[in-house]
C-alpha cells in the first residue's frame, strides 16, 4: 500500500495538468468541479447584501410637515346697519388673520358688492382696542374695485379678507372697510364695519 502511494500521487499531478492544460480551449465545460467552487464563494458573500433593507427605512424618516395649527372661532356677527352682510367666523393662523363673510339680497331688486384693493382709501383693516391697525393682504370671493359683483334678489355671495396676524392674546377688535367707515356716523355711510367683534 505505501509503495503504490506516489504513483497515485503522480496520478493526480498529471490528471491536474491535463485539467489545466484544456482549460482554454472549448471543451472546459467538462471541468464540473473548478466551475461549482465559484458559486460557492458569491454564497459566502451574500449575507453582507442584507444592509439593502435599512435603505427602504429612509423615506420612512422623512417625515411629513406637520400641519399649521389654527384657531376658528365661530362669530356669526351681522352689519348693524345692514343685517344682510354677516361676520361668519374669524380664523387664526401662524402666518395670517381671515375673515368669513356672507351677504344675502333679501331685497327686491339686484345689489352690487365689492372691495377697495389693498393700499385703497376704502380698503379694510383691522383695528386692535388699543389702536393699532392690521392691513388688508388680500380677498377672495369678491370683486375689487374697479369691478363689482352683481347679487340678484335672494341671491348669496361668501367672501373672506385676509389679514397679518393677530397678536397673540387678542380677543376683541374692531374691522372697517377704510378709515371714513370708522368715523362716518351709524346709519350715514355705505361702507362696512364690525365693531368690537369678540373671539371665543
Amino acid at each position: 500500500m505505501q509503495a503504490s502511494l506516489p504513483a497515485v500521487v503522480r496520478a493526480v499531478a498529471i490528471l491536474t495538468a491535463g485539467t489545466l492544460a484544456l482549460a482554454p480551449s472549448s471543451c472546459a465545460t467538462t471541468n464540473a468541479p473548478a466551475a461549482t467552487s465559484a458559486p460557492a464563494v458569491e454564497i459566502a458573500v451574500a449575507p453582507e447584501d442584507t444592509a439593502a433593507p435599512e435603505d427602504t427605512a429612509a423615506p420612512e424618516d422623512t417625515a411629513a410637515e406637520p400641519a399649521r395649527p389654527k384657531t376658528v372661532f365661530l362669530v356669526n356677527q351681522p352689519f348693524k346697519d345692514n343685517p344682510q352682510l354677516v361676520l361668519r367666523r374669524v380664523t387664526k393662523l401662524p402666518s395670517s388673520t381671515k375673515l368669513d363673510f356672507v351677504f344675502t339680497n333679501k331685497g327686491n331688486s339686484t345689489v352690487t358688492i365689492h372691495v377697495g384693493p389693498i393700499g385703497d382709501v376704502d380698503a379694510f383693516f383691522v383695528e386692535l382696542l388699543d389702536g393699532r391697525r392690521i392691513e388688508l393682504q388680500g380677498s377672495e370671493g369678491i370683486a375689487i374695485l374697479p369691478q363689482r359683483d352683481r347679487i340678484e334678489p335672494g341671491g348669496k355671495r361668501q367672501f373672506s379678507l385676509t389679514f397679518a396676524p393677530l397678536p397673540a392674546g387678542v380677543t376683541r377688535f374692531h374691522v372697517f372697510e377704510g378709515e371714513a367707515a370708522k368715523s362716518g356716523p351709524s346709519g350715514e355711510t355705505r361702507l362696512w364695519f364690525f365693531r368690537d367683534v369678540k373671539l371665543r
